[in-house]
């Protein structure tokens, strides 16, 4: 597959050496935690600089475009892996009604569809953890292969929408895959937002996919124990005006997993706030907080956890986790951030683990 992938990738480099206007930029992201559980005695020291970003960008006629977003990475577990984050078509029609088909970031709130894994343009150090990857231990499908129609900032209220049809869960996102283990199913996604102020902006978004009993998920080898419904439900609230001083982001996301009987309704519950002051243009002190509360006899889940399901009470079953980070940057330019963040992080589990991270994000 991951051949597969970086000859998928070269095509379309080539492609785009046709293009009107080809533009390739590239990110690095390198940092260190220091992290302690104070719980168990435990501590260490680990250096995050293994991960590399490459965005390339062509304009193949006025109208038409392309897009691919790569990111090459050393995982702790599995070592170098190779992935292409995004890689799509944009037919542009008119500002109102716009056409995307590839592999896209699906259109959950705010958060997901503006902010990649080039982490100079990210305002904290992290991703939010119900956005993380699935080989990050991530919860939902943050990506897709599919196909959207889009229209931006329509009337005087601004209003934008975007609808996708997409793989689904399963798929994975997959460029190619093994047509035996697809199913007949697809996903449906939904973003609405307005934005009555310059930079204010309201949103609401949600997913529906269906899939049927051995049908895969999006972990690599296991298979659904029943018929199930995902419904992913979100609502936002942000302000990111670079002409004011005050930034903020708001996002609620939750998951229901609707399985037939006898596992029944499981849920995920997951919120995360981000707000910033600019004392200049340079130093930006901010605070990010996130929680995520999920059912822990959820049987989608047991590769994240690695529960033994039959012996969980389902009752006490819900783990959560609450982190807090307050943290500072400083802008050496657009192109250069320096972050310093100190994560107090509260499991059901490990209690507590705190320390500081720092990250010096950089894009040439």
């Amino acid at each position: 597959m991951k051949k597969i992938n970086i000859i998928i990738t070269c095509i379309f480099l080539s492609i785009y050496s046709f293009g009107q206007d080809t533009k390739l930029r590239f990110f690095a992201q390198p940092g260190l935690d220091l992290l302690h559980n104070p719980v168990t005695g435990n501590a260490g020291a680990v250096f995050r600089g293994a991960e590399f970003v490459a965005y390339i960008t062509s304009d193949i006629t006025d109208r038409l475009s392309a897009a691919v977003e790569l990111h090459p990475h050393v995982m702790f577990k599995t070592g170098p892996e190779f992935e292409i984050e995004r890689l799509f078509l944009k037919y542009y029609i008119k500002d109102y009604f716009s056409l995307r088909a590839g592999r896209m970031f699906m259109p959950i709130g705010f958060w997901n569809q503006n902010y990649n894994f080039a982490y100079v343009m990210n305002p904290v150090i992290h991703r939010p953890n119900v956005l993380q990857p699935i080989h990050d231990d991530g919860f939902i499908n943050t990506r897709d292969v599919g196909v959207q129609f889009e229209g931006n900032d329509i009337g005087d209220i601004r209003f934008s929408y975007k609808a996708m049809v997409s793989n689904g869960v399963g798929k994975n996102g997959g460029l190619l895959g093994n047509y035996k283990n697809f199913d007949t199913h697809f996903a449906y996604s939904a973003n609405i937002s307005i934005q009555p102020l310059d930079g204010l902006r309201f949103i609401a978004s949600g997913i529906f996919n269906e899939s049927h009993k051995g049908d895969p998920t999006q972990f690599e080898g296991v298979v659904f124990l029943t018929k199930i419904q995902k419904i992913l439900y979100n609502a936002s609230i942000v302000y990111m005006n670079p002409e004011t001083k005050f930034e903020f982001i708001a996002e609620y996301i939750g998951c229901i997993n609707r399985y037939e009987n006898p596992i029944g309704n499981k849920n995920l519950y997951s919120g995360f706030l981000y707000s910033g002051y600019k004392l200049s243009d340079k130093i930006i002190p901010y605070l990010f907080a996130e929680f995520t509360k999920f059912n822990y006899s959820d049987p989608l889940y047991a590769p994240i956890t690695g529960v033994d399901l039959n012996n969980v009470n389902d009752e006490l079953s819900f783990q959560s986790n609450l982190k807090f980070s307050p943290g500072i940057k400083y802008r050496f330019s657009t192109n250069a951030v320096l972050k310093l963040e100190y994560q107090l992080n509260y499991f059901d589990k490990e209690k507590f683990v705190h320390g500081p991270s720092t990250q010096f994000a950089i894009g040439f």
